[in-house]
């Protein structure tokens, strides 16, 4: 078991305030991620950064893809028009938004054999 640990910083201000939704989308044959793998976060206004603690474990040995995170704008329900409910949506943000400074990055995964002494 190791920790996926998710950094998300925001560079430039935005005139719509909005939350952010995540996936971690892994290769089921290479990783189990443990608990949610999709939740919604919001960003400090101060620091302008999240940072998100998944558990993650590799299934085999070698030279593992790090799961890919996706990231979309999250906007919440809100009161529209005459009084009636807008319900929830994402959006994805266009090319170039978004910079993934992990992304094809790999992680060397090796597991002791059962006849090692420790």
């Amino acid at each position: 078991m190791c920790h996926l640990i998710i950094e998300i910083s925001k560079v430039f201000s935005s005139p719509v305030e909005y939350c952010l939704t995540y996936e971690v989308v892994a290769d089921q044959t290479l990783w189990a991620v443990c608990g949610s793998n999709a939740d919604h976060i919001a960003m400090d206004e101060v620091s302008k950064k999240a940072s998100i603690s998944l558990d993650v474990m590799p299934l085999i040995n070698g030279h593992l893809p790090i799961p890919l995170v996706k990231i979309s704008k999250y906007f919440p329900p809100s009161k529209g028009f005459r009084g009636h409910r807008n319900q929830a949506r994402s959006e994805v943000f266009s090319p170039g938004e978004v910079y993934n400074k992990s992304k094809a990055s790999q992680v060397h995964v090796i597991v002791p054999s059962a006849n090692n002494e420790l």
